[in-house]
């Protein structure tokens, strides 16, 4: 008869409390298990409102020493044997420089072949550089999954893991480079030069001419001027072995579209667990709305995000010569840092007109600790488009000092009809402190947390949000054995910095259950 009397006991306990919202907590021995598919979408969006990430800069250190190297002087000239001025100064042989055996030809054969000795940059360094805009646009679907349960009616454990069947990040990069002043008119000079020798050597074979002509317009000369032609290096190709990190012949070109779809893949996508997070949320005074009992309740909570998810994966050096890897291919799903949690929440509830109407508030702190990462790597901020130098530069691992995060949230829900429809809408906050960085690399360190008007990780969204649940838990009006909810809703950005801008949707089902 006890037995029967327990059971009886828990079972009005049970279903006499309103269940016609889901609230903070879950009272003793309750079960509150919610599926929730969502759906987002949107584009990242930089200080002041700027869609996407400008003014990516990027050079190449020392390339412009191959059209003039304003620090190689002798005897108070310019004296290289490697760069494009004073061509027809280098020595041919004993008798000859350049210059004076295509004049002699010219005379010889009464030909008006180019002589080289016209020059097209000044006497300033040259810096071969540009920069880019990127526009990042991410769209995911997963479903986020959560278990609580009630230690008690005042405390409440829950966890929440969330899955990620489908993930998408899209990057549109569009690029410009800072001219090189006379390089148009050096590439129409010695092409028309080549165009007179070979026509010249056509009428009039001459070894010596032959010898200078391959000299410079093959691949194989000593001064062959070849890799210039094309005009702007980062749209016809940057040559030399030093330079190209895909090859090691002196031959190959590289552009800035194929560096781009290397460090910055056009598309990628993934799928896999997200961070799982753990807690607990205690009653500290007042009573549970689910009690109807009272009229506010206020509580604390502490949690802690765990970093399960798949993170960025270590660069793993090719000897200079880049291979396709995961560092640079694979979309994380996580930054691998443990977040620690403490909240403060409370409802203000009042029952008007047999209709239920709660007040929700909610402010969480989350703090985080020094943790050391792998490091993303990038050609941009740096002279080389070499990853290995880059790599060795930086460390293929930092530690990141995330920035702290403080979340507030309001809400407000109105019974529509009584036991069986609710609405809800309101508005959230959250504010994220700028990230320190801490690498081989301190120049690396600031540029990663912080570029004026450019980039920040200090970040601020606001979001607007409403949902609409169908209620099924009155045990005396609902329908089968098994009381829950089912909701839907969708969410906003009002306001959004340095983080995606995502307008998200959901579908959310809520089950309860009792541990006898």
């Amino acid at each position: 008869m006890k037995t029967v009397q327990l059971l009886l006991t828990y079972f009005f306990l049970f279903h006499t409390y309103s269940f016609c919202q889901t609230h903070f907590t879950v009272p003793k021995n309750v079960w509150r298990i919610s599926v929730k598919p969502i759906v987002n979408t949107g584009s990242y969006i930089g200080p002041g409102g700027i869609k996407g990430i400008p003014n990516m800069r990027f050079s190449l250190e020392n390339y412009g020493k191959r059209y003039f190297d304003h620090g190689y002087v002798m005897d108070g000239y310019y004296g290289s044997d490697n760069d494009l001025y004073d061509l027809d100064t280098l020595g041919y042989n004993s008798n000859y420089t350049i210059g004076q055996y295509i004049r002699y030809y010219n005379i010889l054969y009464d030909d008006t072949i180019p002589d080289f000795s016209m020059d097209f940059f000044g006497e300033d360094s040259i810096y071969v550089s540009g920069s880019f805009d990127q526009t990042i646009d991410k769209t995911s679907w997963g479903i986020d999954f959560k278990i609580e349960y009630g230690l008690s009616d005042r405390v409440t454990f829950e966890m929440n893991f969330p899955y990620n069947t489908y993930l998408s990040l899209k990057r549109t990069s569009k690029w410009t480079t800072n001219e090189i002043d006379g390089l148009d008119s050096f590439v129409i000079y010695h092409q028309g030069a080549m165009a007179a020798m070979d026509s010249a050597l056509a009428k009039n074979y001459d070894i010596n001419l032959q010898i200078i002509r391959n000299r410079f317009y093959s691949w194989e000369g000593e001064n062959s001027v070849l890799w210039a032609l094309g005009g702007d290096s980062f749209t016809n190709g940057i040559y030399g072995a030093e330079y190209n990190p895909f090859s090691s012949n002196d031959t190959s070109a590289v552009t800035m579209n194929d560096m781009l779809n290397y460090y910055y893949p056009r598309s990628r996508t993934t799928s896999g667990l997200g961070d799982v997070q753990l807690g607990l949320k205690i009653l500290l005074f007042g009573r549970p709305a689910w009690s109807e009992t009272g009229y506010y309740s206020f509580y604390a909570g502490f949690s802690i995000l765990l970093p399960s998810a798949d993170r960025l994966h270590k660069y793993q050096y090719r000897s200079g010569i880049a291979a396709s890897q995961s560092n640079f291919t694979t979309l994380p799903l996580g930054d691998g840092i443990i977040r620690y949690n403490i909240s403060i929440f409370g409802e203000l509830f009042r029952t008007i007109l047999r209709r239920q109407i709660n007040i929700n508030w909610l402010v969480r702190a989350g703090i985080h600790g020094q943790t050391r990462v792998n490091t993303p790597i990038s050609f941009v901020n740096y002279n080389t488009l070499n990853p290995d130098s880059i790599a060795m530069t930086i460390g293929v691992d930092h530690t990141i000092k995330k920035g702290n995060e403080l979340f507030a949230m309001a809400q407000g829900k109105l019974e529509l009809i009584p036991d069986w429809v609710s609405v809800s809408g309101g508005i959230s906050m959250y504010i994220k402190g700028r990230d320190d960085f801490f690498s081989n690399d301190p120049s690396w360190d600031k540029w990663m947390s912080y570029r004026k008007d450019e980039y920040d990780t200090r970040r601020t969204v606001i979001r607007q949000f409403a949902e609409v649940a169908i209620h099924n838990v009155n045990p005396l009006k609902r329908i089968g054995p098994i009381p829950f909810e089912l909701r839907g809703g969708a969410s906003i950005p009002l306001l959004t910095r340095n983080t995606f801008s995502n307008f998200s949707a959901w579908i959310q089902l809520v089950v309860y259950a009792q541990a006898w």
